[in-house]
């Protein structure tokens, strides 16, 4: 098994993907800490091939639930609405917490 630090795996992507496609998994680096592992797919015909068997594959797991109502266009806008109207100053926020120490 090979193992790849961040920087290196962004810079040459390609080459570990073709370890991978060879069935070989690779290790991804933090700092010299593992963070994740890039596997082969075994079976790709067993990948469910649309949105829908995908989200059923979700909620019959439990990772998803399924919602109480469908989300239709003025459900949508309503919520839009009543989405807090933030103007954040970024600059301040910066400023204000190298003040602080943070």
């Amino acid at each position: 098994m090979i193992s790849a630090k961040i920087g290196k795996l962004k810079n040459e992507l390609s080459r570990y993907l073709r370890h991978v496609r060879s069935g070989e998994p690779v290790l991804i680096l933090d700092r010299d800490r593992v963070i994740a592992r890039i596997d082969p797919v075994r079976n790709p015909a067993a990948l469910p091939d649309n949105e829908e068997r995908r989200l059923e594959e979700l909620y019959r797991n439990g990772t998803m639930r399924r919602p109480k109502a469908k989300w239709n266009e003025k459900r949508w806008k309503t919520w839009l609405a009543t989405r807090p109207k933030l103007k954040p100053d970024v600059v301040k926020a910066l400023l204000d917490e190298r003040e602080d120490g943070r």
